[in-house]
């Protein structure tokens, strides 16, 4: 997964956010910062680990249609 920085609006307020993706053996490590567009040292950071199968994937990462 490519490092890309995103935009989000909610209400009237502009975040920027950027989602990695690091495997482990057998575990996915997911990040997620957000942050307020023109606060970039002001950052919130969520961390998950789960499962990583070789064949479907991180969970966090799959779209179920």
């Amino acid at each position: 997964m490519k490092k890309k920085t995103r935009k989000i609006i909610v209400g009237e307020k502009e975040y920027i956010y950027v989602l990695n993706q690091k495997y482990n053996e057998k575990s996915s490590n997911i990040t997620l910062k957000v942050s307020i567009k023109g606060l970039k040292k002001l950052t919130l950071t969520f961390f998950f680990c789960t499962w990583d199968d070789p064949n479907t994937g991180s969970p966090l990462l799959h779209k179920n249609n």
